[in-house]
């Protein structure tokens, strides 16, 4: 089964476990900080990568369970990487280049909770995977002068395009919540290679800071 086929059925699964729990679920929102980076390697050599920041967005189901729940969790999620413009890819006149890759991404942690004594209040922490499809893909090209330019990035699976159409990876999940109110500390650890360049290899990474409502 081929990547675009497993991101697709896991969204299925994940779509049918929304349905599924839609009866007994408490349905919630959440917003987020994001701190990514990638794992750039090019020829069997790695180039550095700095962070990006970006922000994430959308909605969760908590399924019921006194100490174990399933999260299926919805957003739109910003990543990339900022190129400080050395190494192979140096460009005269340009300070940096900030890449910012939009997601729409699917997780599904199962968590573990653990009582606060009080109802609706524990310490959460969990893991699961998630599948992502990639919506946006932009540099922004930042001279010395201040000035800035933004180019899109070609998405598809030639190996003249910039960047594939999904990631699949395992997210680990660290949270509490207090009654209707949920916050959390999320990575998002990418496992597949996100180029379909065959002399590169990019894996994303991403931290997640994230507070959340849940009716």
């Amino acid at each position: 089964m081929n990547r675009s086929k497993t991101i697709r059925l896991g969204i299925l699964v994940g779509l049918l476990s929304f349905i599924s729990a839609t009866t007994f679920a408490q349905l919630g929102i959440q917003v987020g900080w994001n701190i990514s980076g990638y794992k750039l390697v090019k020829s069997g050599v790695k180039e550095d990568r700095g962070w990006n920041f970006g922000f994430n967005a959308g909605m969760l189901y908590r399924t019921p369970g006194k100490y174990f729940s399933v999260q299926p969790t919805l957003l739109f999620t910003q990543k990339g990487a900022t190129n400080n413009n050395n190494g192979s890819t140096y460009v005269s006149g340009i300070s940096h280049f900030k890449n910012k890759l939009g997601y729409l991404e699917l997780s599904l942690p199962l968590i573990f909770k653990a009582p606060l004594g009080v109802k609706n209040c524990s310490y959460d922490i969990g893991a699961g995977p998630y599948f992502s499809k990639l919506v946006s893909a932009v540099s922004k090209a930042v001279d010395l002068d201040g000035g800035t330019k933004v180019n899109k990035f070609k998405i598809g699976k030639s190996s003249t395009d910039d960047f594939k159409s999904g990631d699949i990876g395992l997210s680990l999940y660290m949270g509490m919540r207090v009654m209707h109110f949920n916050m959390s500390l999320v990575y998002d650890l990418g496992l597949t290679n996100v180029t379909p360049n065959p002399n590169q290899s990019i894996k994303n990474g991403c931290f997640s800071l994230n507070i959340g409502a849940i009716f």
